[in-house]
């Protein structure tokens, strides 16, 4: 009960000391079940949600928590460095853009794009970001966009 991080940082605690509300059992069953031995290319997608919706699996649960697992799963490798491709892109050119110009609404739109972007890449190991793309996953993109928008105008 009573943990801290320091405790965690001496390694007096391990991971499986860490109730993860079986999150780890079940994105080594989905791993194995869609990602082993299709590893470049997955399952095809969709095929975790409709496991996942069509049994009774995990107590009930509908998505992994685990944006990275479900990528893997669907689209393999090939998928997921893709999506990280796409995501440090914009992370860099949003920082670049930053540095680069003065004008204070690109350089906060840039900010907020490249900062938020991370966050959401962070969030998606323990939750289910694309699946909510309009509460979460939809702010980096937007701002990015609006960041391109003030460059054209700019111009």
């Amino acid at each position: 009960e009573n943990v801290s991080i320091e405790q965690l940082q001496r390694g007096e605690i391990s991971k499986d000391d860490i109730n993860s509300n079986a999150r780890f059992a079940m994105w080594e069953d989905l791993q194995s079940r869609f990602y082993d031995g299709k590893e470049l290319m997955g399952s095809g997608i969709g095929s975790v949600q409709n496991y996942m919706y069509s049994n009774f699996v995990f107590g009930g649960l509908k998505v992994p928590h685990n944006d990275y697992v479900q990528m893997s799963c669907d689209s393999g490798i090939i998928g997921v460095v893709l999506y990280l491709l796409v995501v440090f892109a914009i992370i860099v050119h949003s920082f670049v853009v930053y540095q680069k110009y003065t004008d204070v609404s690109i350089k906060m739109c840039a900010i907020v794009a490249g900062s938020s972007m991370a966050g959401v890449a962070l969030t998606m190991y323990t939750d289910n970001v694309v699946n909510y793309s309009m509460a979460t996953l939809s702010y980096p993109f937007g701002f990015y966009g609006m960041m391109l928008g003030l460059i054209k105008g700019e111009k």
